[in-house]
């Protein structure tokens, strides 16, 4: 019939729009998880210079440092970012294989994976934060006679935390609302279901 001609047309375009949306989330997904590996992984967090030497010192993220315990716990809080990447990185790789490899569909619990990952960005942003202001409050009085400095890699760090995680926050919640509409659209079409959206309980799906 043209009309579910054209109504399976439609739903195949919006798919593609869909696929195309989650290959940017994957894409900044990865930049974050790069800027976080620069930021903590990399030798030189700290610079602390000798004034009477000029001599610089660097000081790696290392929760087992001499520097004192807030920077230990600083520290700590850091590397946890990472093992949150990587836990996004397994929730992305399981949302791929279910919906593109096995052809599943955009089921509630594969939607609820988005969930977690939002949960997870904002945990990120949290732990590094939390890091900064423990560093800061141990070492205040260094930083302004100019003894103790943060490096590039903390820069690098305040960019995936201040720009990247809350863009892919909002990436994340734009895309699970698209995939709602289209499986409520979808849901009252005269049209078979070919696009791996769920239709059997489009209106229970729990808002992001």
């Amino acid at each position: 019939m043209p009309l579910c001609s054209d109504i399976d047309r439609h739903f195949s375009t919006i798919q593609g729009i869909i696929d195309l949306k989650l290959i940017y989330f994957g894409f900044f997904v990865l930049l974050g998880f790069v800027l976080n590996i620069v930021g903590v992984v990399t030798p030189c967090f700290l610079v602390e210079t000798n004034r009477s030497t000029k001599k610089e010192t660097c000081h790696w993220v290392n929760p087992f440092s001499t520097l004192g315990y807030s920077y230990d716990l600083a520290s700590f809080f850091l590397y946890a970012t990472i093992f949150c990447q990587c836990i996004i990185g397994w929730l992305i790789g399981s949302i791929v294989n279910k919906t593109k490899i096995k052809k599943s569909k955009y089921s509630k619990e594969i939607l609820s994976r988005f969930d977690y990952i939002k949960w997870l960005f904002m945990l990120i942003i949290v732990l590094n934060v939390l890091s900064f202001v423990l560093i800061e409050i141990q070492y205040d009085k260094r930083f302004q006679d100019g003894s103790l400095n943060l490096s590039y890699q903390t820069f690098v760090l305040a960019i995936c935390t201040c720009i990247v995680c809350p863009f892919n926050i909002t990436l994340s919640k734009r895309l699970v609302r698209l995939i709602k509409r289209v499986t409520q659209q979808q849901n009252s079409a005269p049209s078979t279901n070919q696009y791996n959206l769920d239709t059997t309980n489009g209106n229970t799906i729990a808002k992001i």
